[in-house]
């Protein structure tokens, strides 16, 4: 992937009803390179983010990291899975040389 070296993400996908994996097990995987080269992944289970939405609860920082701050829509993430579609859905480079990248297994 970009960011870790690796291969790279899967390119985002609208999965088949029928063949979709359950919702209850999914993850978000977020994947942050800083243009000092410090390496953070967050990884979220989908349904504790529904949830903490739900609640009206931040989902804050993780890790050190302060998610909010990254601006993402949640409820667009929820509803786009929720339609079928996983891989990476968000790559962003700041002017700063920031990377972050998003994406739904």
């Amino acid at each position: 992937e970009l960011l870790s070296g690796k291969e790279e993400s899967p390119a985002p996908t609208v999965v088949p009803e029928a063949e979709r994996k359950d919702f209850d097990k999914m993850m978000l995987r977020i994947k942050i390179l800083s243009s000092d080269n410090d390496r953070v992944t967050i990884n979220l289970p989908l349904p504790l983010i529904k949830a903490l939405m739900a609640s009206g609860v931040s989902v804050g920082s993780i890790g050190g990291e302060k998610i909010d701050s990254l601006n993402i829509d949640w409820n667009n993430i929820i509803d786009m899975v929720e339609h079928g579609v996983i891989g990476k859905i968000v790559e962003v480079e700041s002017s700063d040389g920031d990377t972050v990248e998003i994406v739904v297994e």
